[in-house]
């Protein structure tokens, strides 16, 4: 398992931020700040499916808690939510085009009239791939931690 010293969540957390801050001026710079946006919820989506099956309400439910409350304490007003339309296309396109998730039916509630939940869980392809993709933002953050450190991007 690959150790991160930053978690998807601070990469992400960084980017939104960032995004969220750009005024309506510079509505057609917002484009390049939009992928990494995107690869980092399906990353984060992969690691959510990775250590447990679960269903999309309950990712969805995850990755908000995380992010908002990785966001408490900092002059920043970020209440992030993830849009029900937008994870289930993602979802979608993970298991569909990427085969990096498969849908199986979670255990019922106690209420037997209730249908079953679709719940996910990673293939091997998409374990492998998660692993890959982890390896490229070590990589991406480990380049922008030195390019802080030399000074040729600052904090301000």
């Amino acid at each position: 398992m690959l150790y991160l010293d930053i978690s998807p969540f601070d990469i992400f957390l960084y980017v939104e931020v960032r995004y969220k801050k750009m005024d309506s001026s510079e509505e057609s710079d917002k484009k390049w700040i939009q992928d990494p946006i995107n690869s980092l919820i399906y990353l984060i989506i992969l690691e959510i499916v990775d250590q447990k099956v679960t269903y999309g309400y309950e990712i969805k439910q995850l990755i908000e808690k995380q992010i908002n409350e990785s966001l408490q304490g900092d002059n920043v007003t970020i209440n992030y939510e993830l849009k029900f339309s937008s994870l289930y296309t993602i979802l979608r396109k993970l298991e569909n085009k990427f085969e990096l998730i498969k849908t199986v039916d979670c255990e019922s509630s106690s209420n037997s009239k209730e249908k079953s939940r679709r719940c996910y869980t990673l293939t091997k392809k998409g374990k492998d791939e998660l692993l890959e993709i982890k390896s490229e933002w070590i990589l991406f953050y480990s380049m922008l931690k030195r390019l802080f450190n030399m000074g040729y991007i600052s904090y301000e």
